[in-house]
């Protein structure tokens, strides 16, 4: 039963990464925002957040979490999070992706959108390995620290330490308690008419 809940936590962490921002205190007299897309980053198969501490229209600090496919275009995922160095509008930072190890450049600028005052324009490129992606999101709007929070799915959170794995989720194997579950050694064939 052990190998079983093994497999299952193996999975999960495995599974598509879970983007997912660092919890700091601001400084006082800043407020966190977060950016949680970019416009048409690697063909919208991207997700990415980023979060930025900012004093009035400076930003003090800020941090990207890319999760990606890798390779492009299929459903394994890889993950990246960056701190990023702030001079003026540009942000850029490296780093190095947490499964296959790829080296990862951001190159970023930011400005806020032509005659909008709550969205902002981001432009440059993220390089992961050889792959070079350009950045072009214009109107991109941020939200607060507690519209962040309050829009993260609590299914999506990680226990590192649970006390017991009694959770259940729709992702949870289950089977009927009358069934029993074959012997690690058995043999398991089934036939045509039963698999239906």
């Amino acid at each position: 039963m052990r190998a079983v809940f093994s497999i299952l936590i193996a999975a999960s962490l495995a599974g598509p990464a879970f983007a997912q921002a660092k919890k700091t205190a601001p400084p006082t007299g800043s407020a966190t925002r977060y950016f949680t897309y970019l416009n048409d980053l690697m063909d919208g198969d991207a997700d990415v957040i980023i979060r930025q501490v900012r004093a009035g229209s400076e930003i003090r600090s800020a941090s990207i979490d890319l999760c990606y496919p890798a390779p492009k275009g299929s459903e394994r995922r890889d993950r990246v999070t960056v701190e990023l160095k702030v001079s003026g509008a540009s942000l850029t930072g490296t780093g190095t992706s947490m499964r296959d190890k790829t080296p990862v450049e951001i190159a970023l600028t930011q400005a806020r959108s032509p005659g909008k005052t709550n969205a902002f324009d981001f432009g440059g490129s993220i390089r992961i390995g050889a792959d070079k992606m350009a950045v072009a999101s214009r109107e991109t709007v941020d939200i607060s620290d507690r519209e962040f929070n309050d829009n993260k799915n609590p299914d999506d959170d990680i226990v590192a330490a649970p006390a017991d794995f009694t959770d259940v989720s729709p992702e949870s194997i289950a089977a009927p308690s009358s069934t029993a579950l074959p012997k690690a050694n058995s043999r398991v064939s089934l036939s045509a008419r039963q698999a239906r």
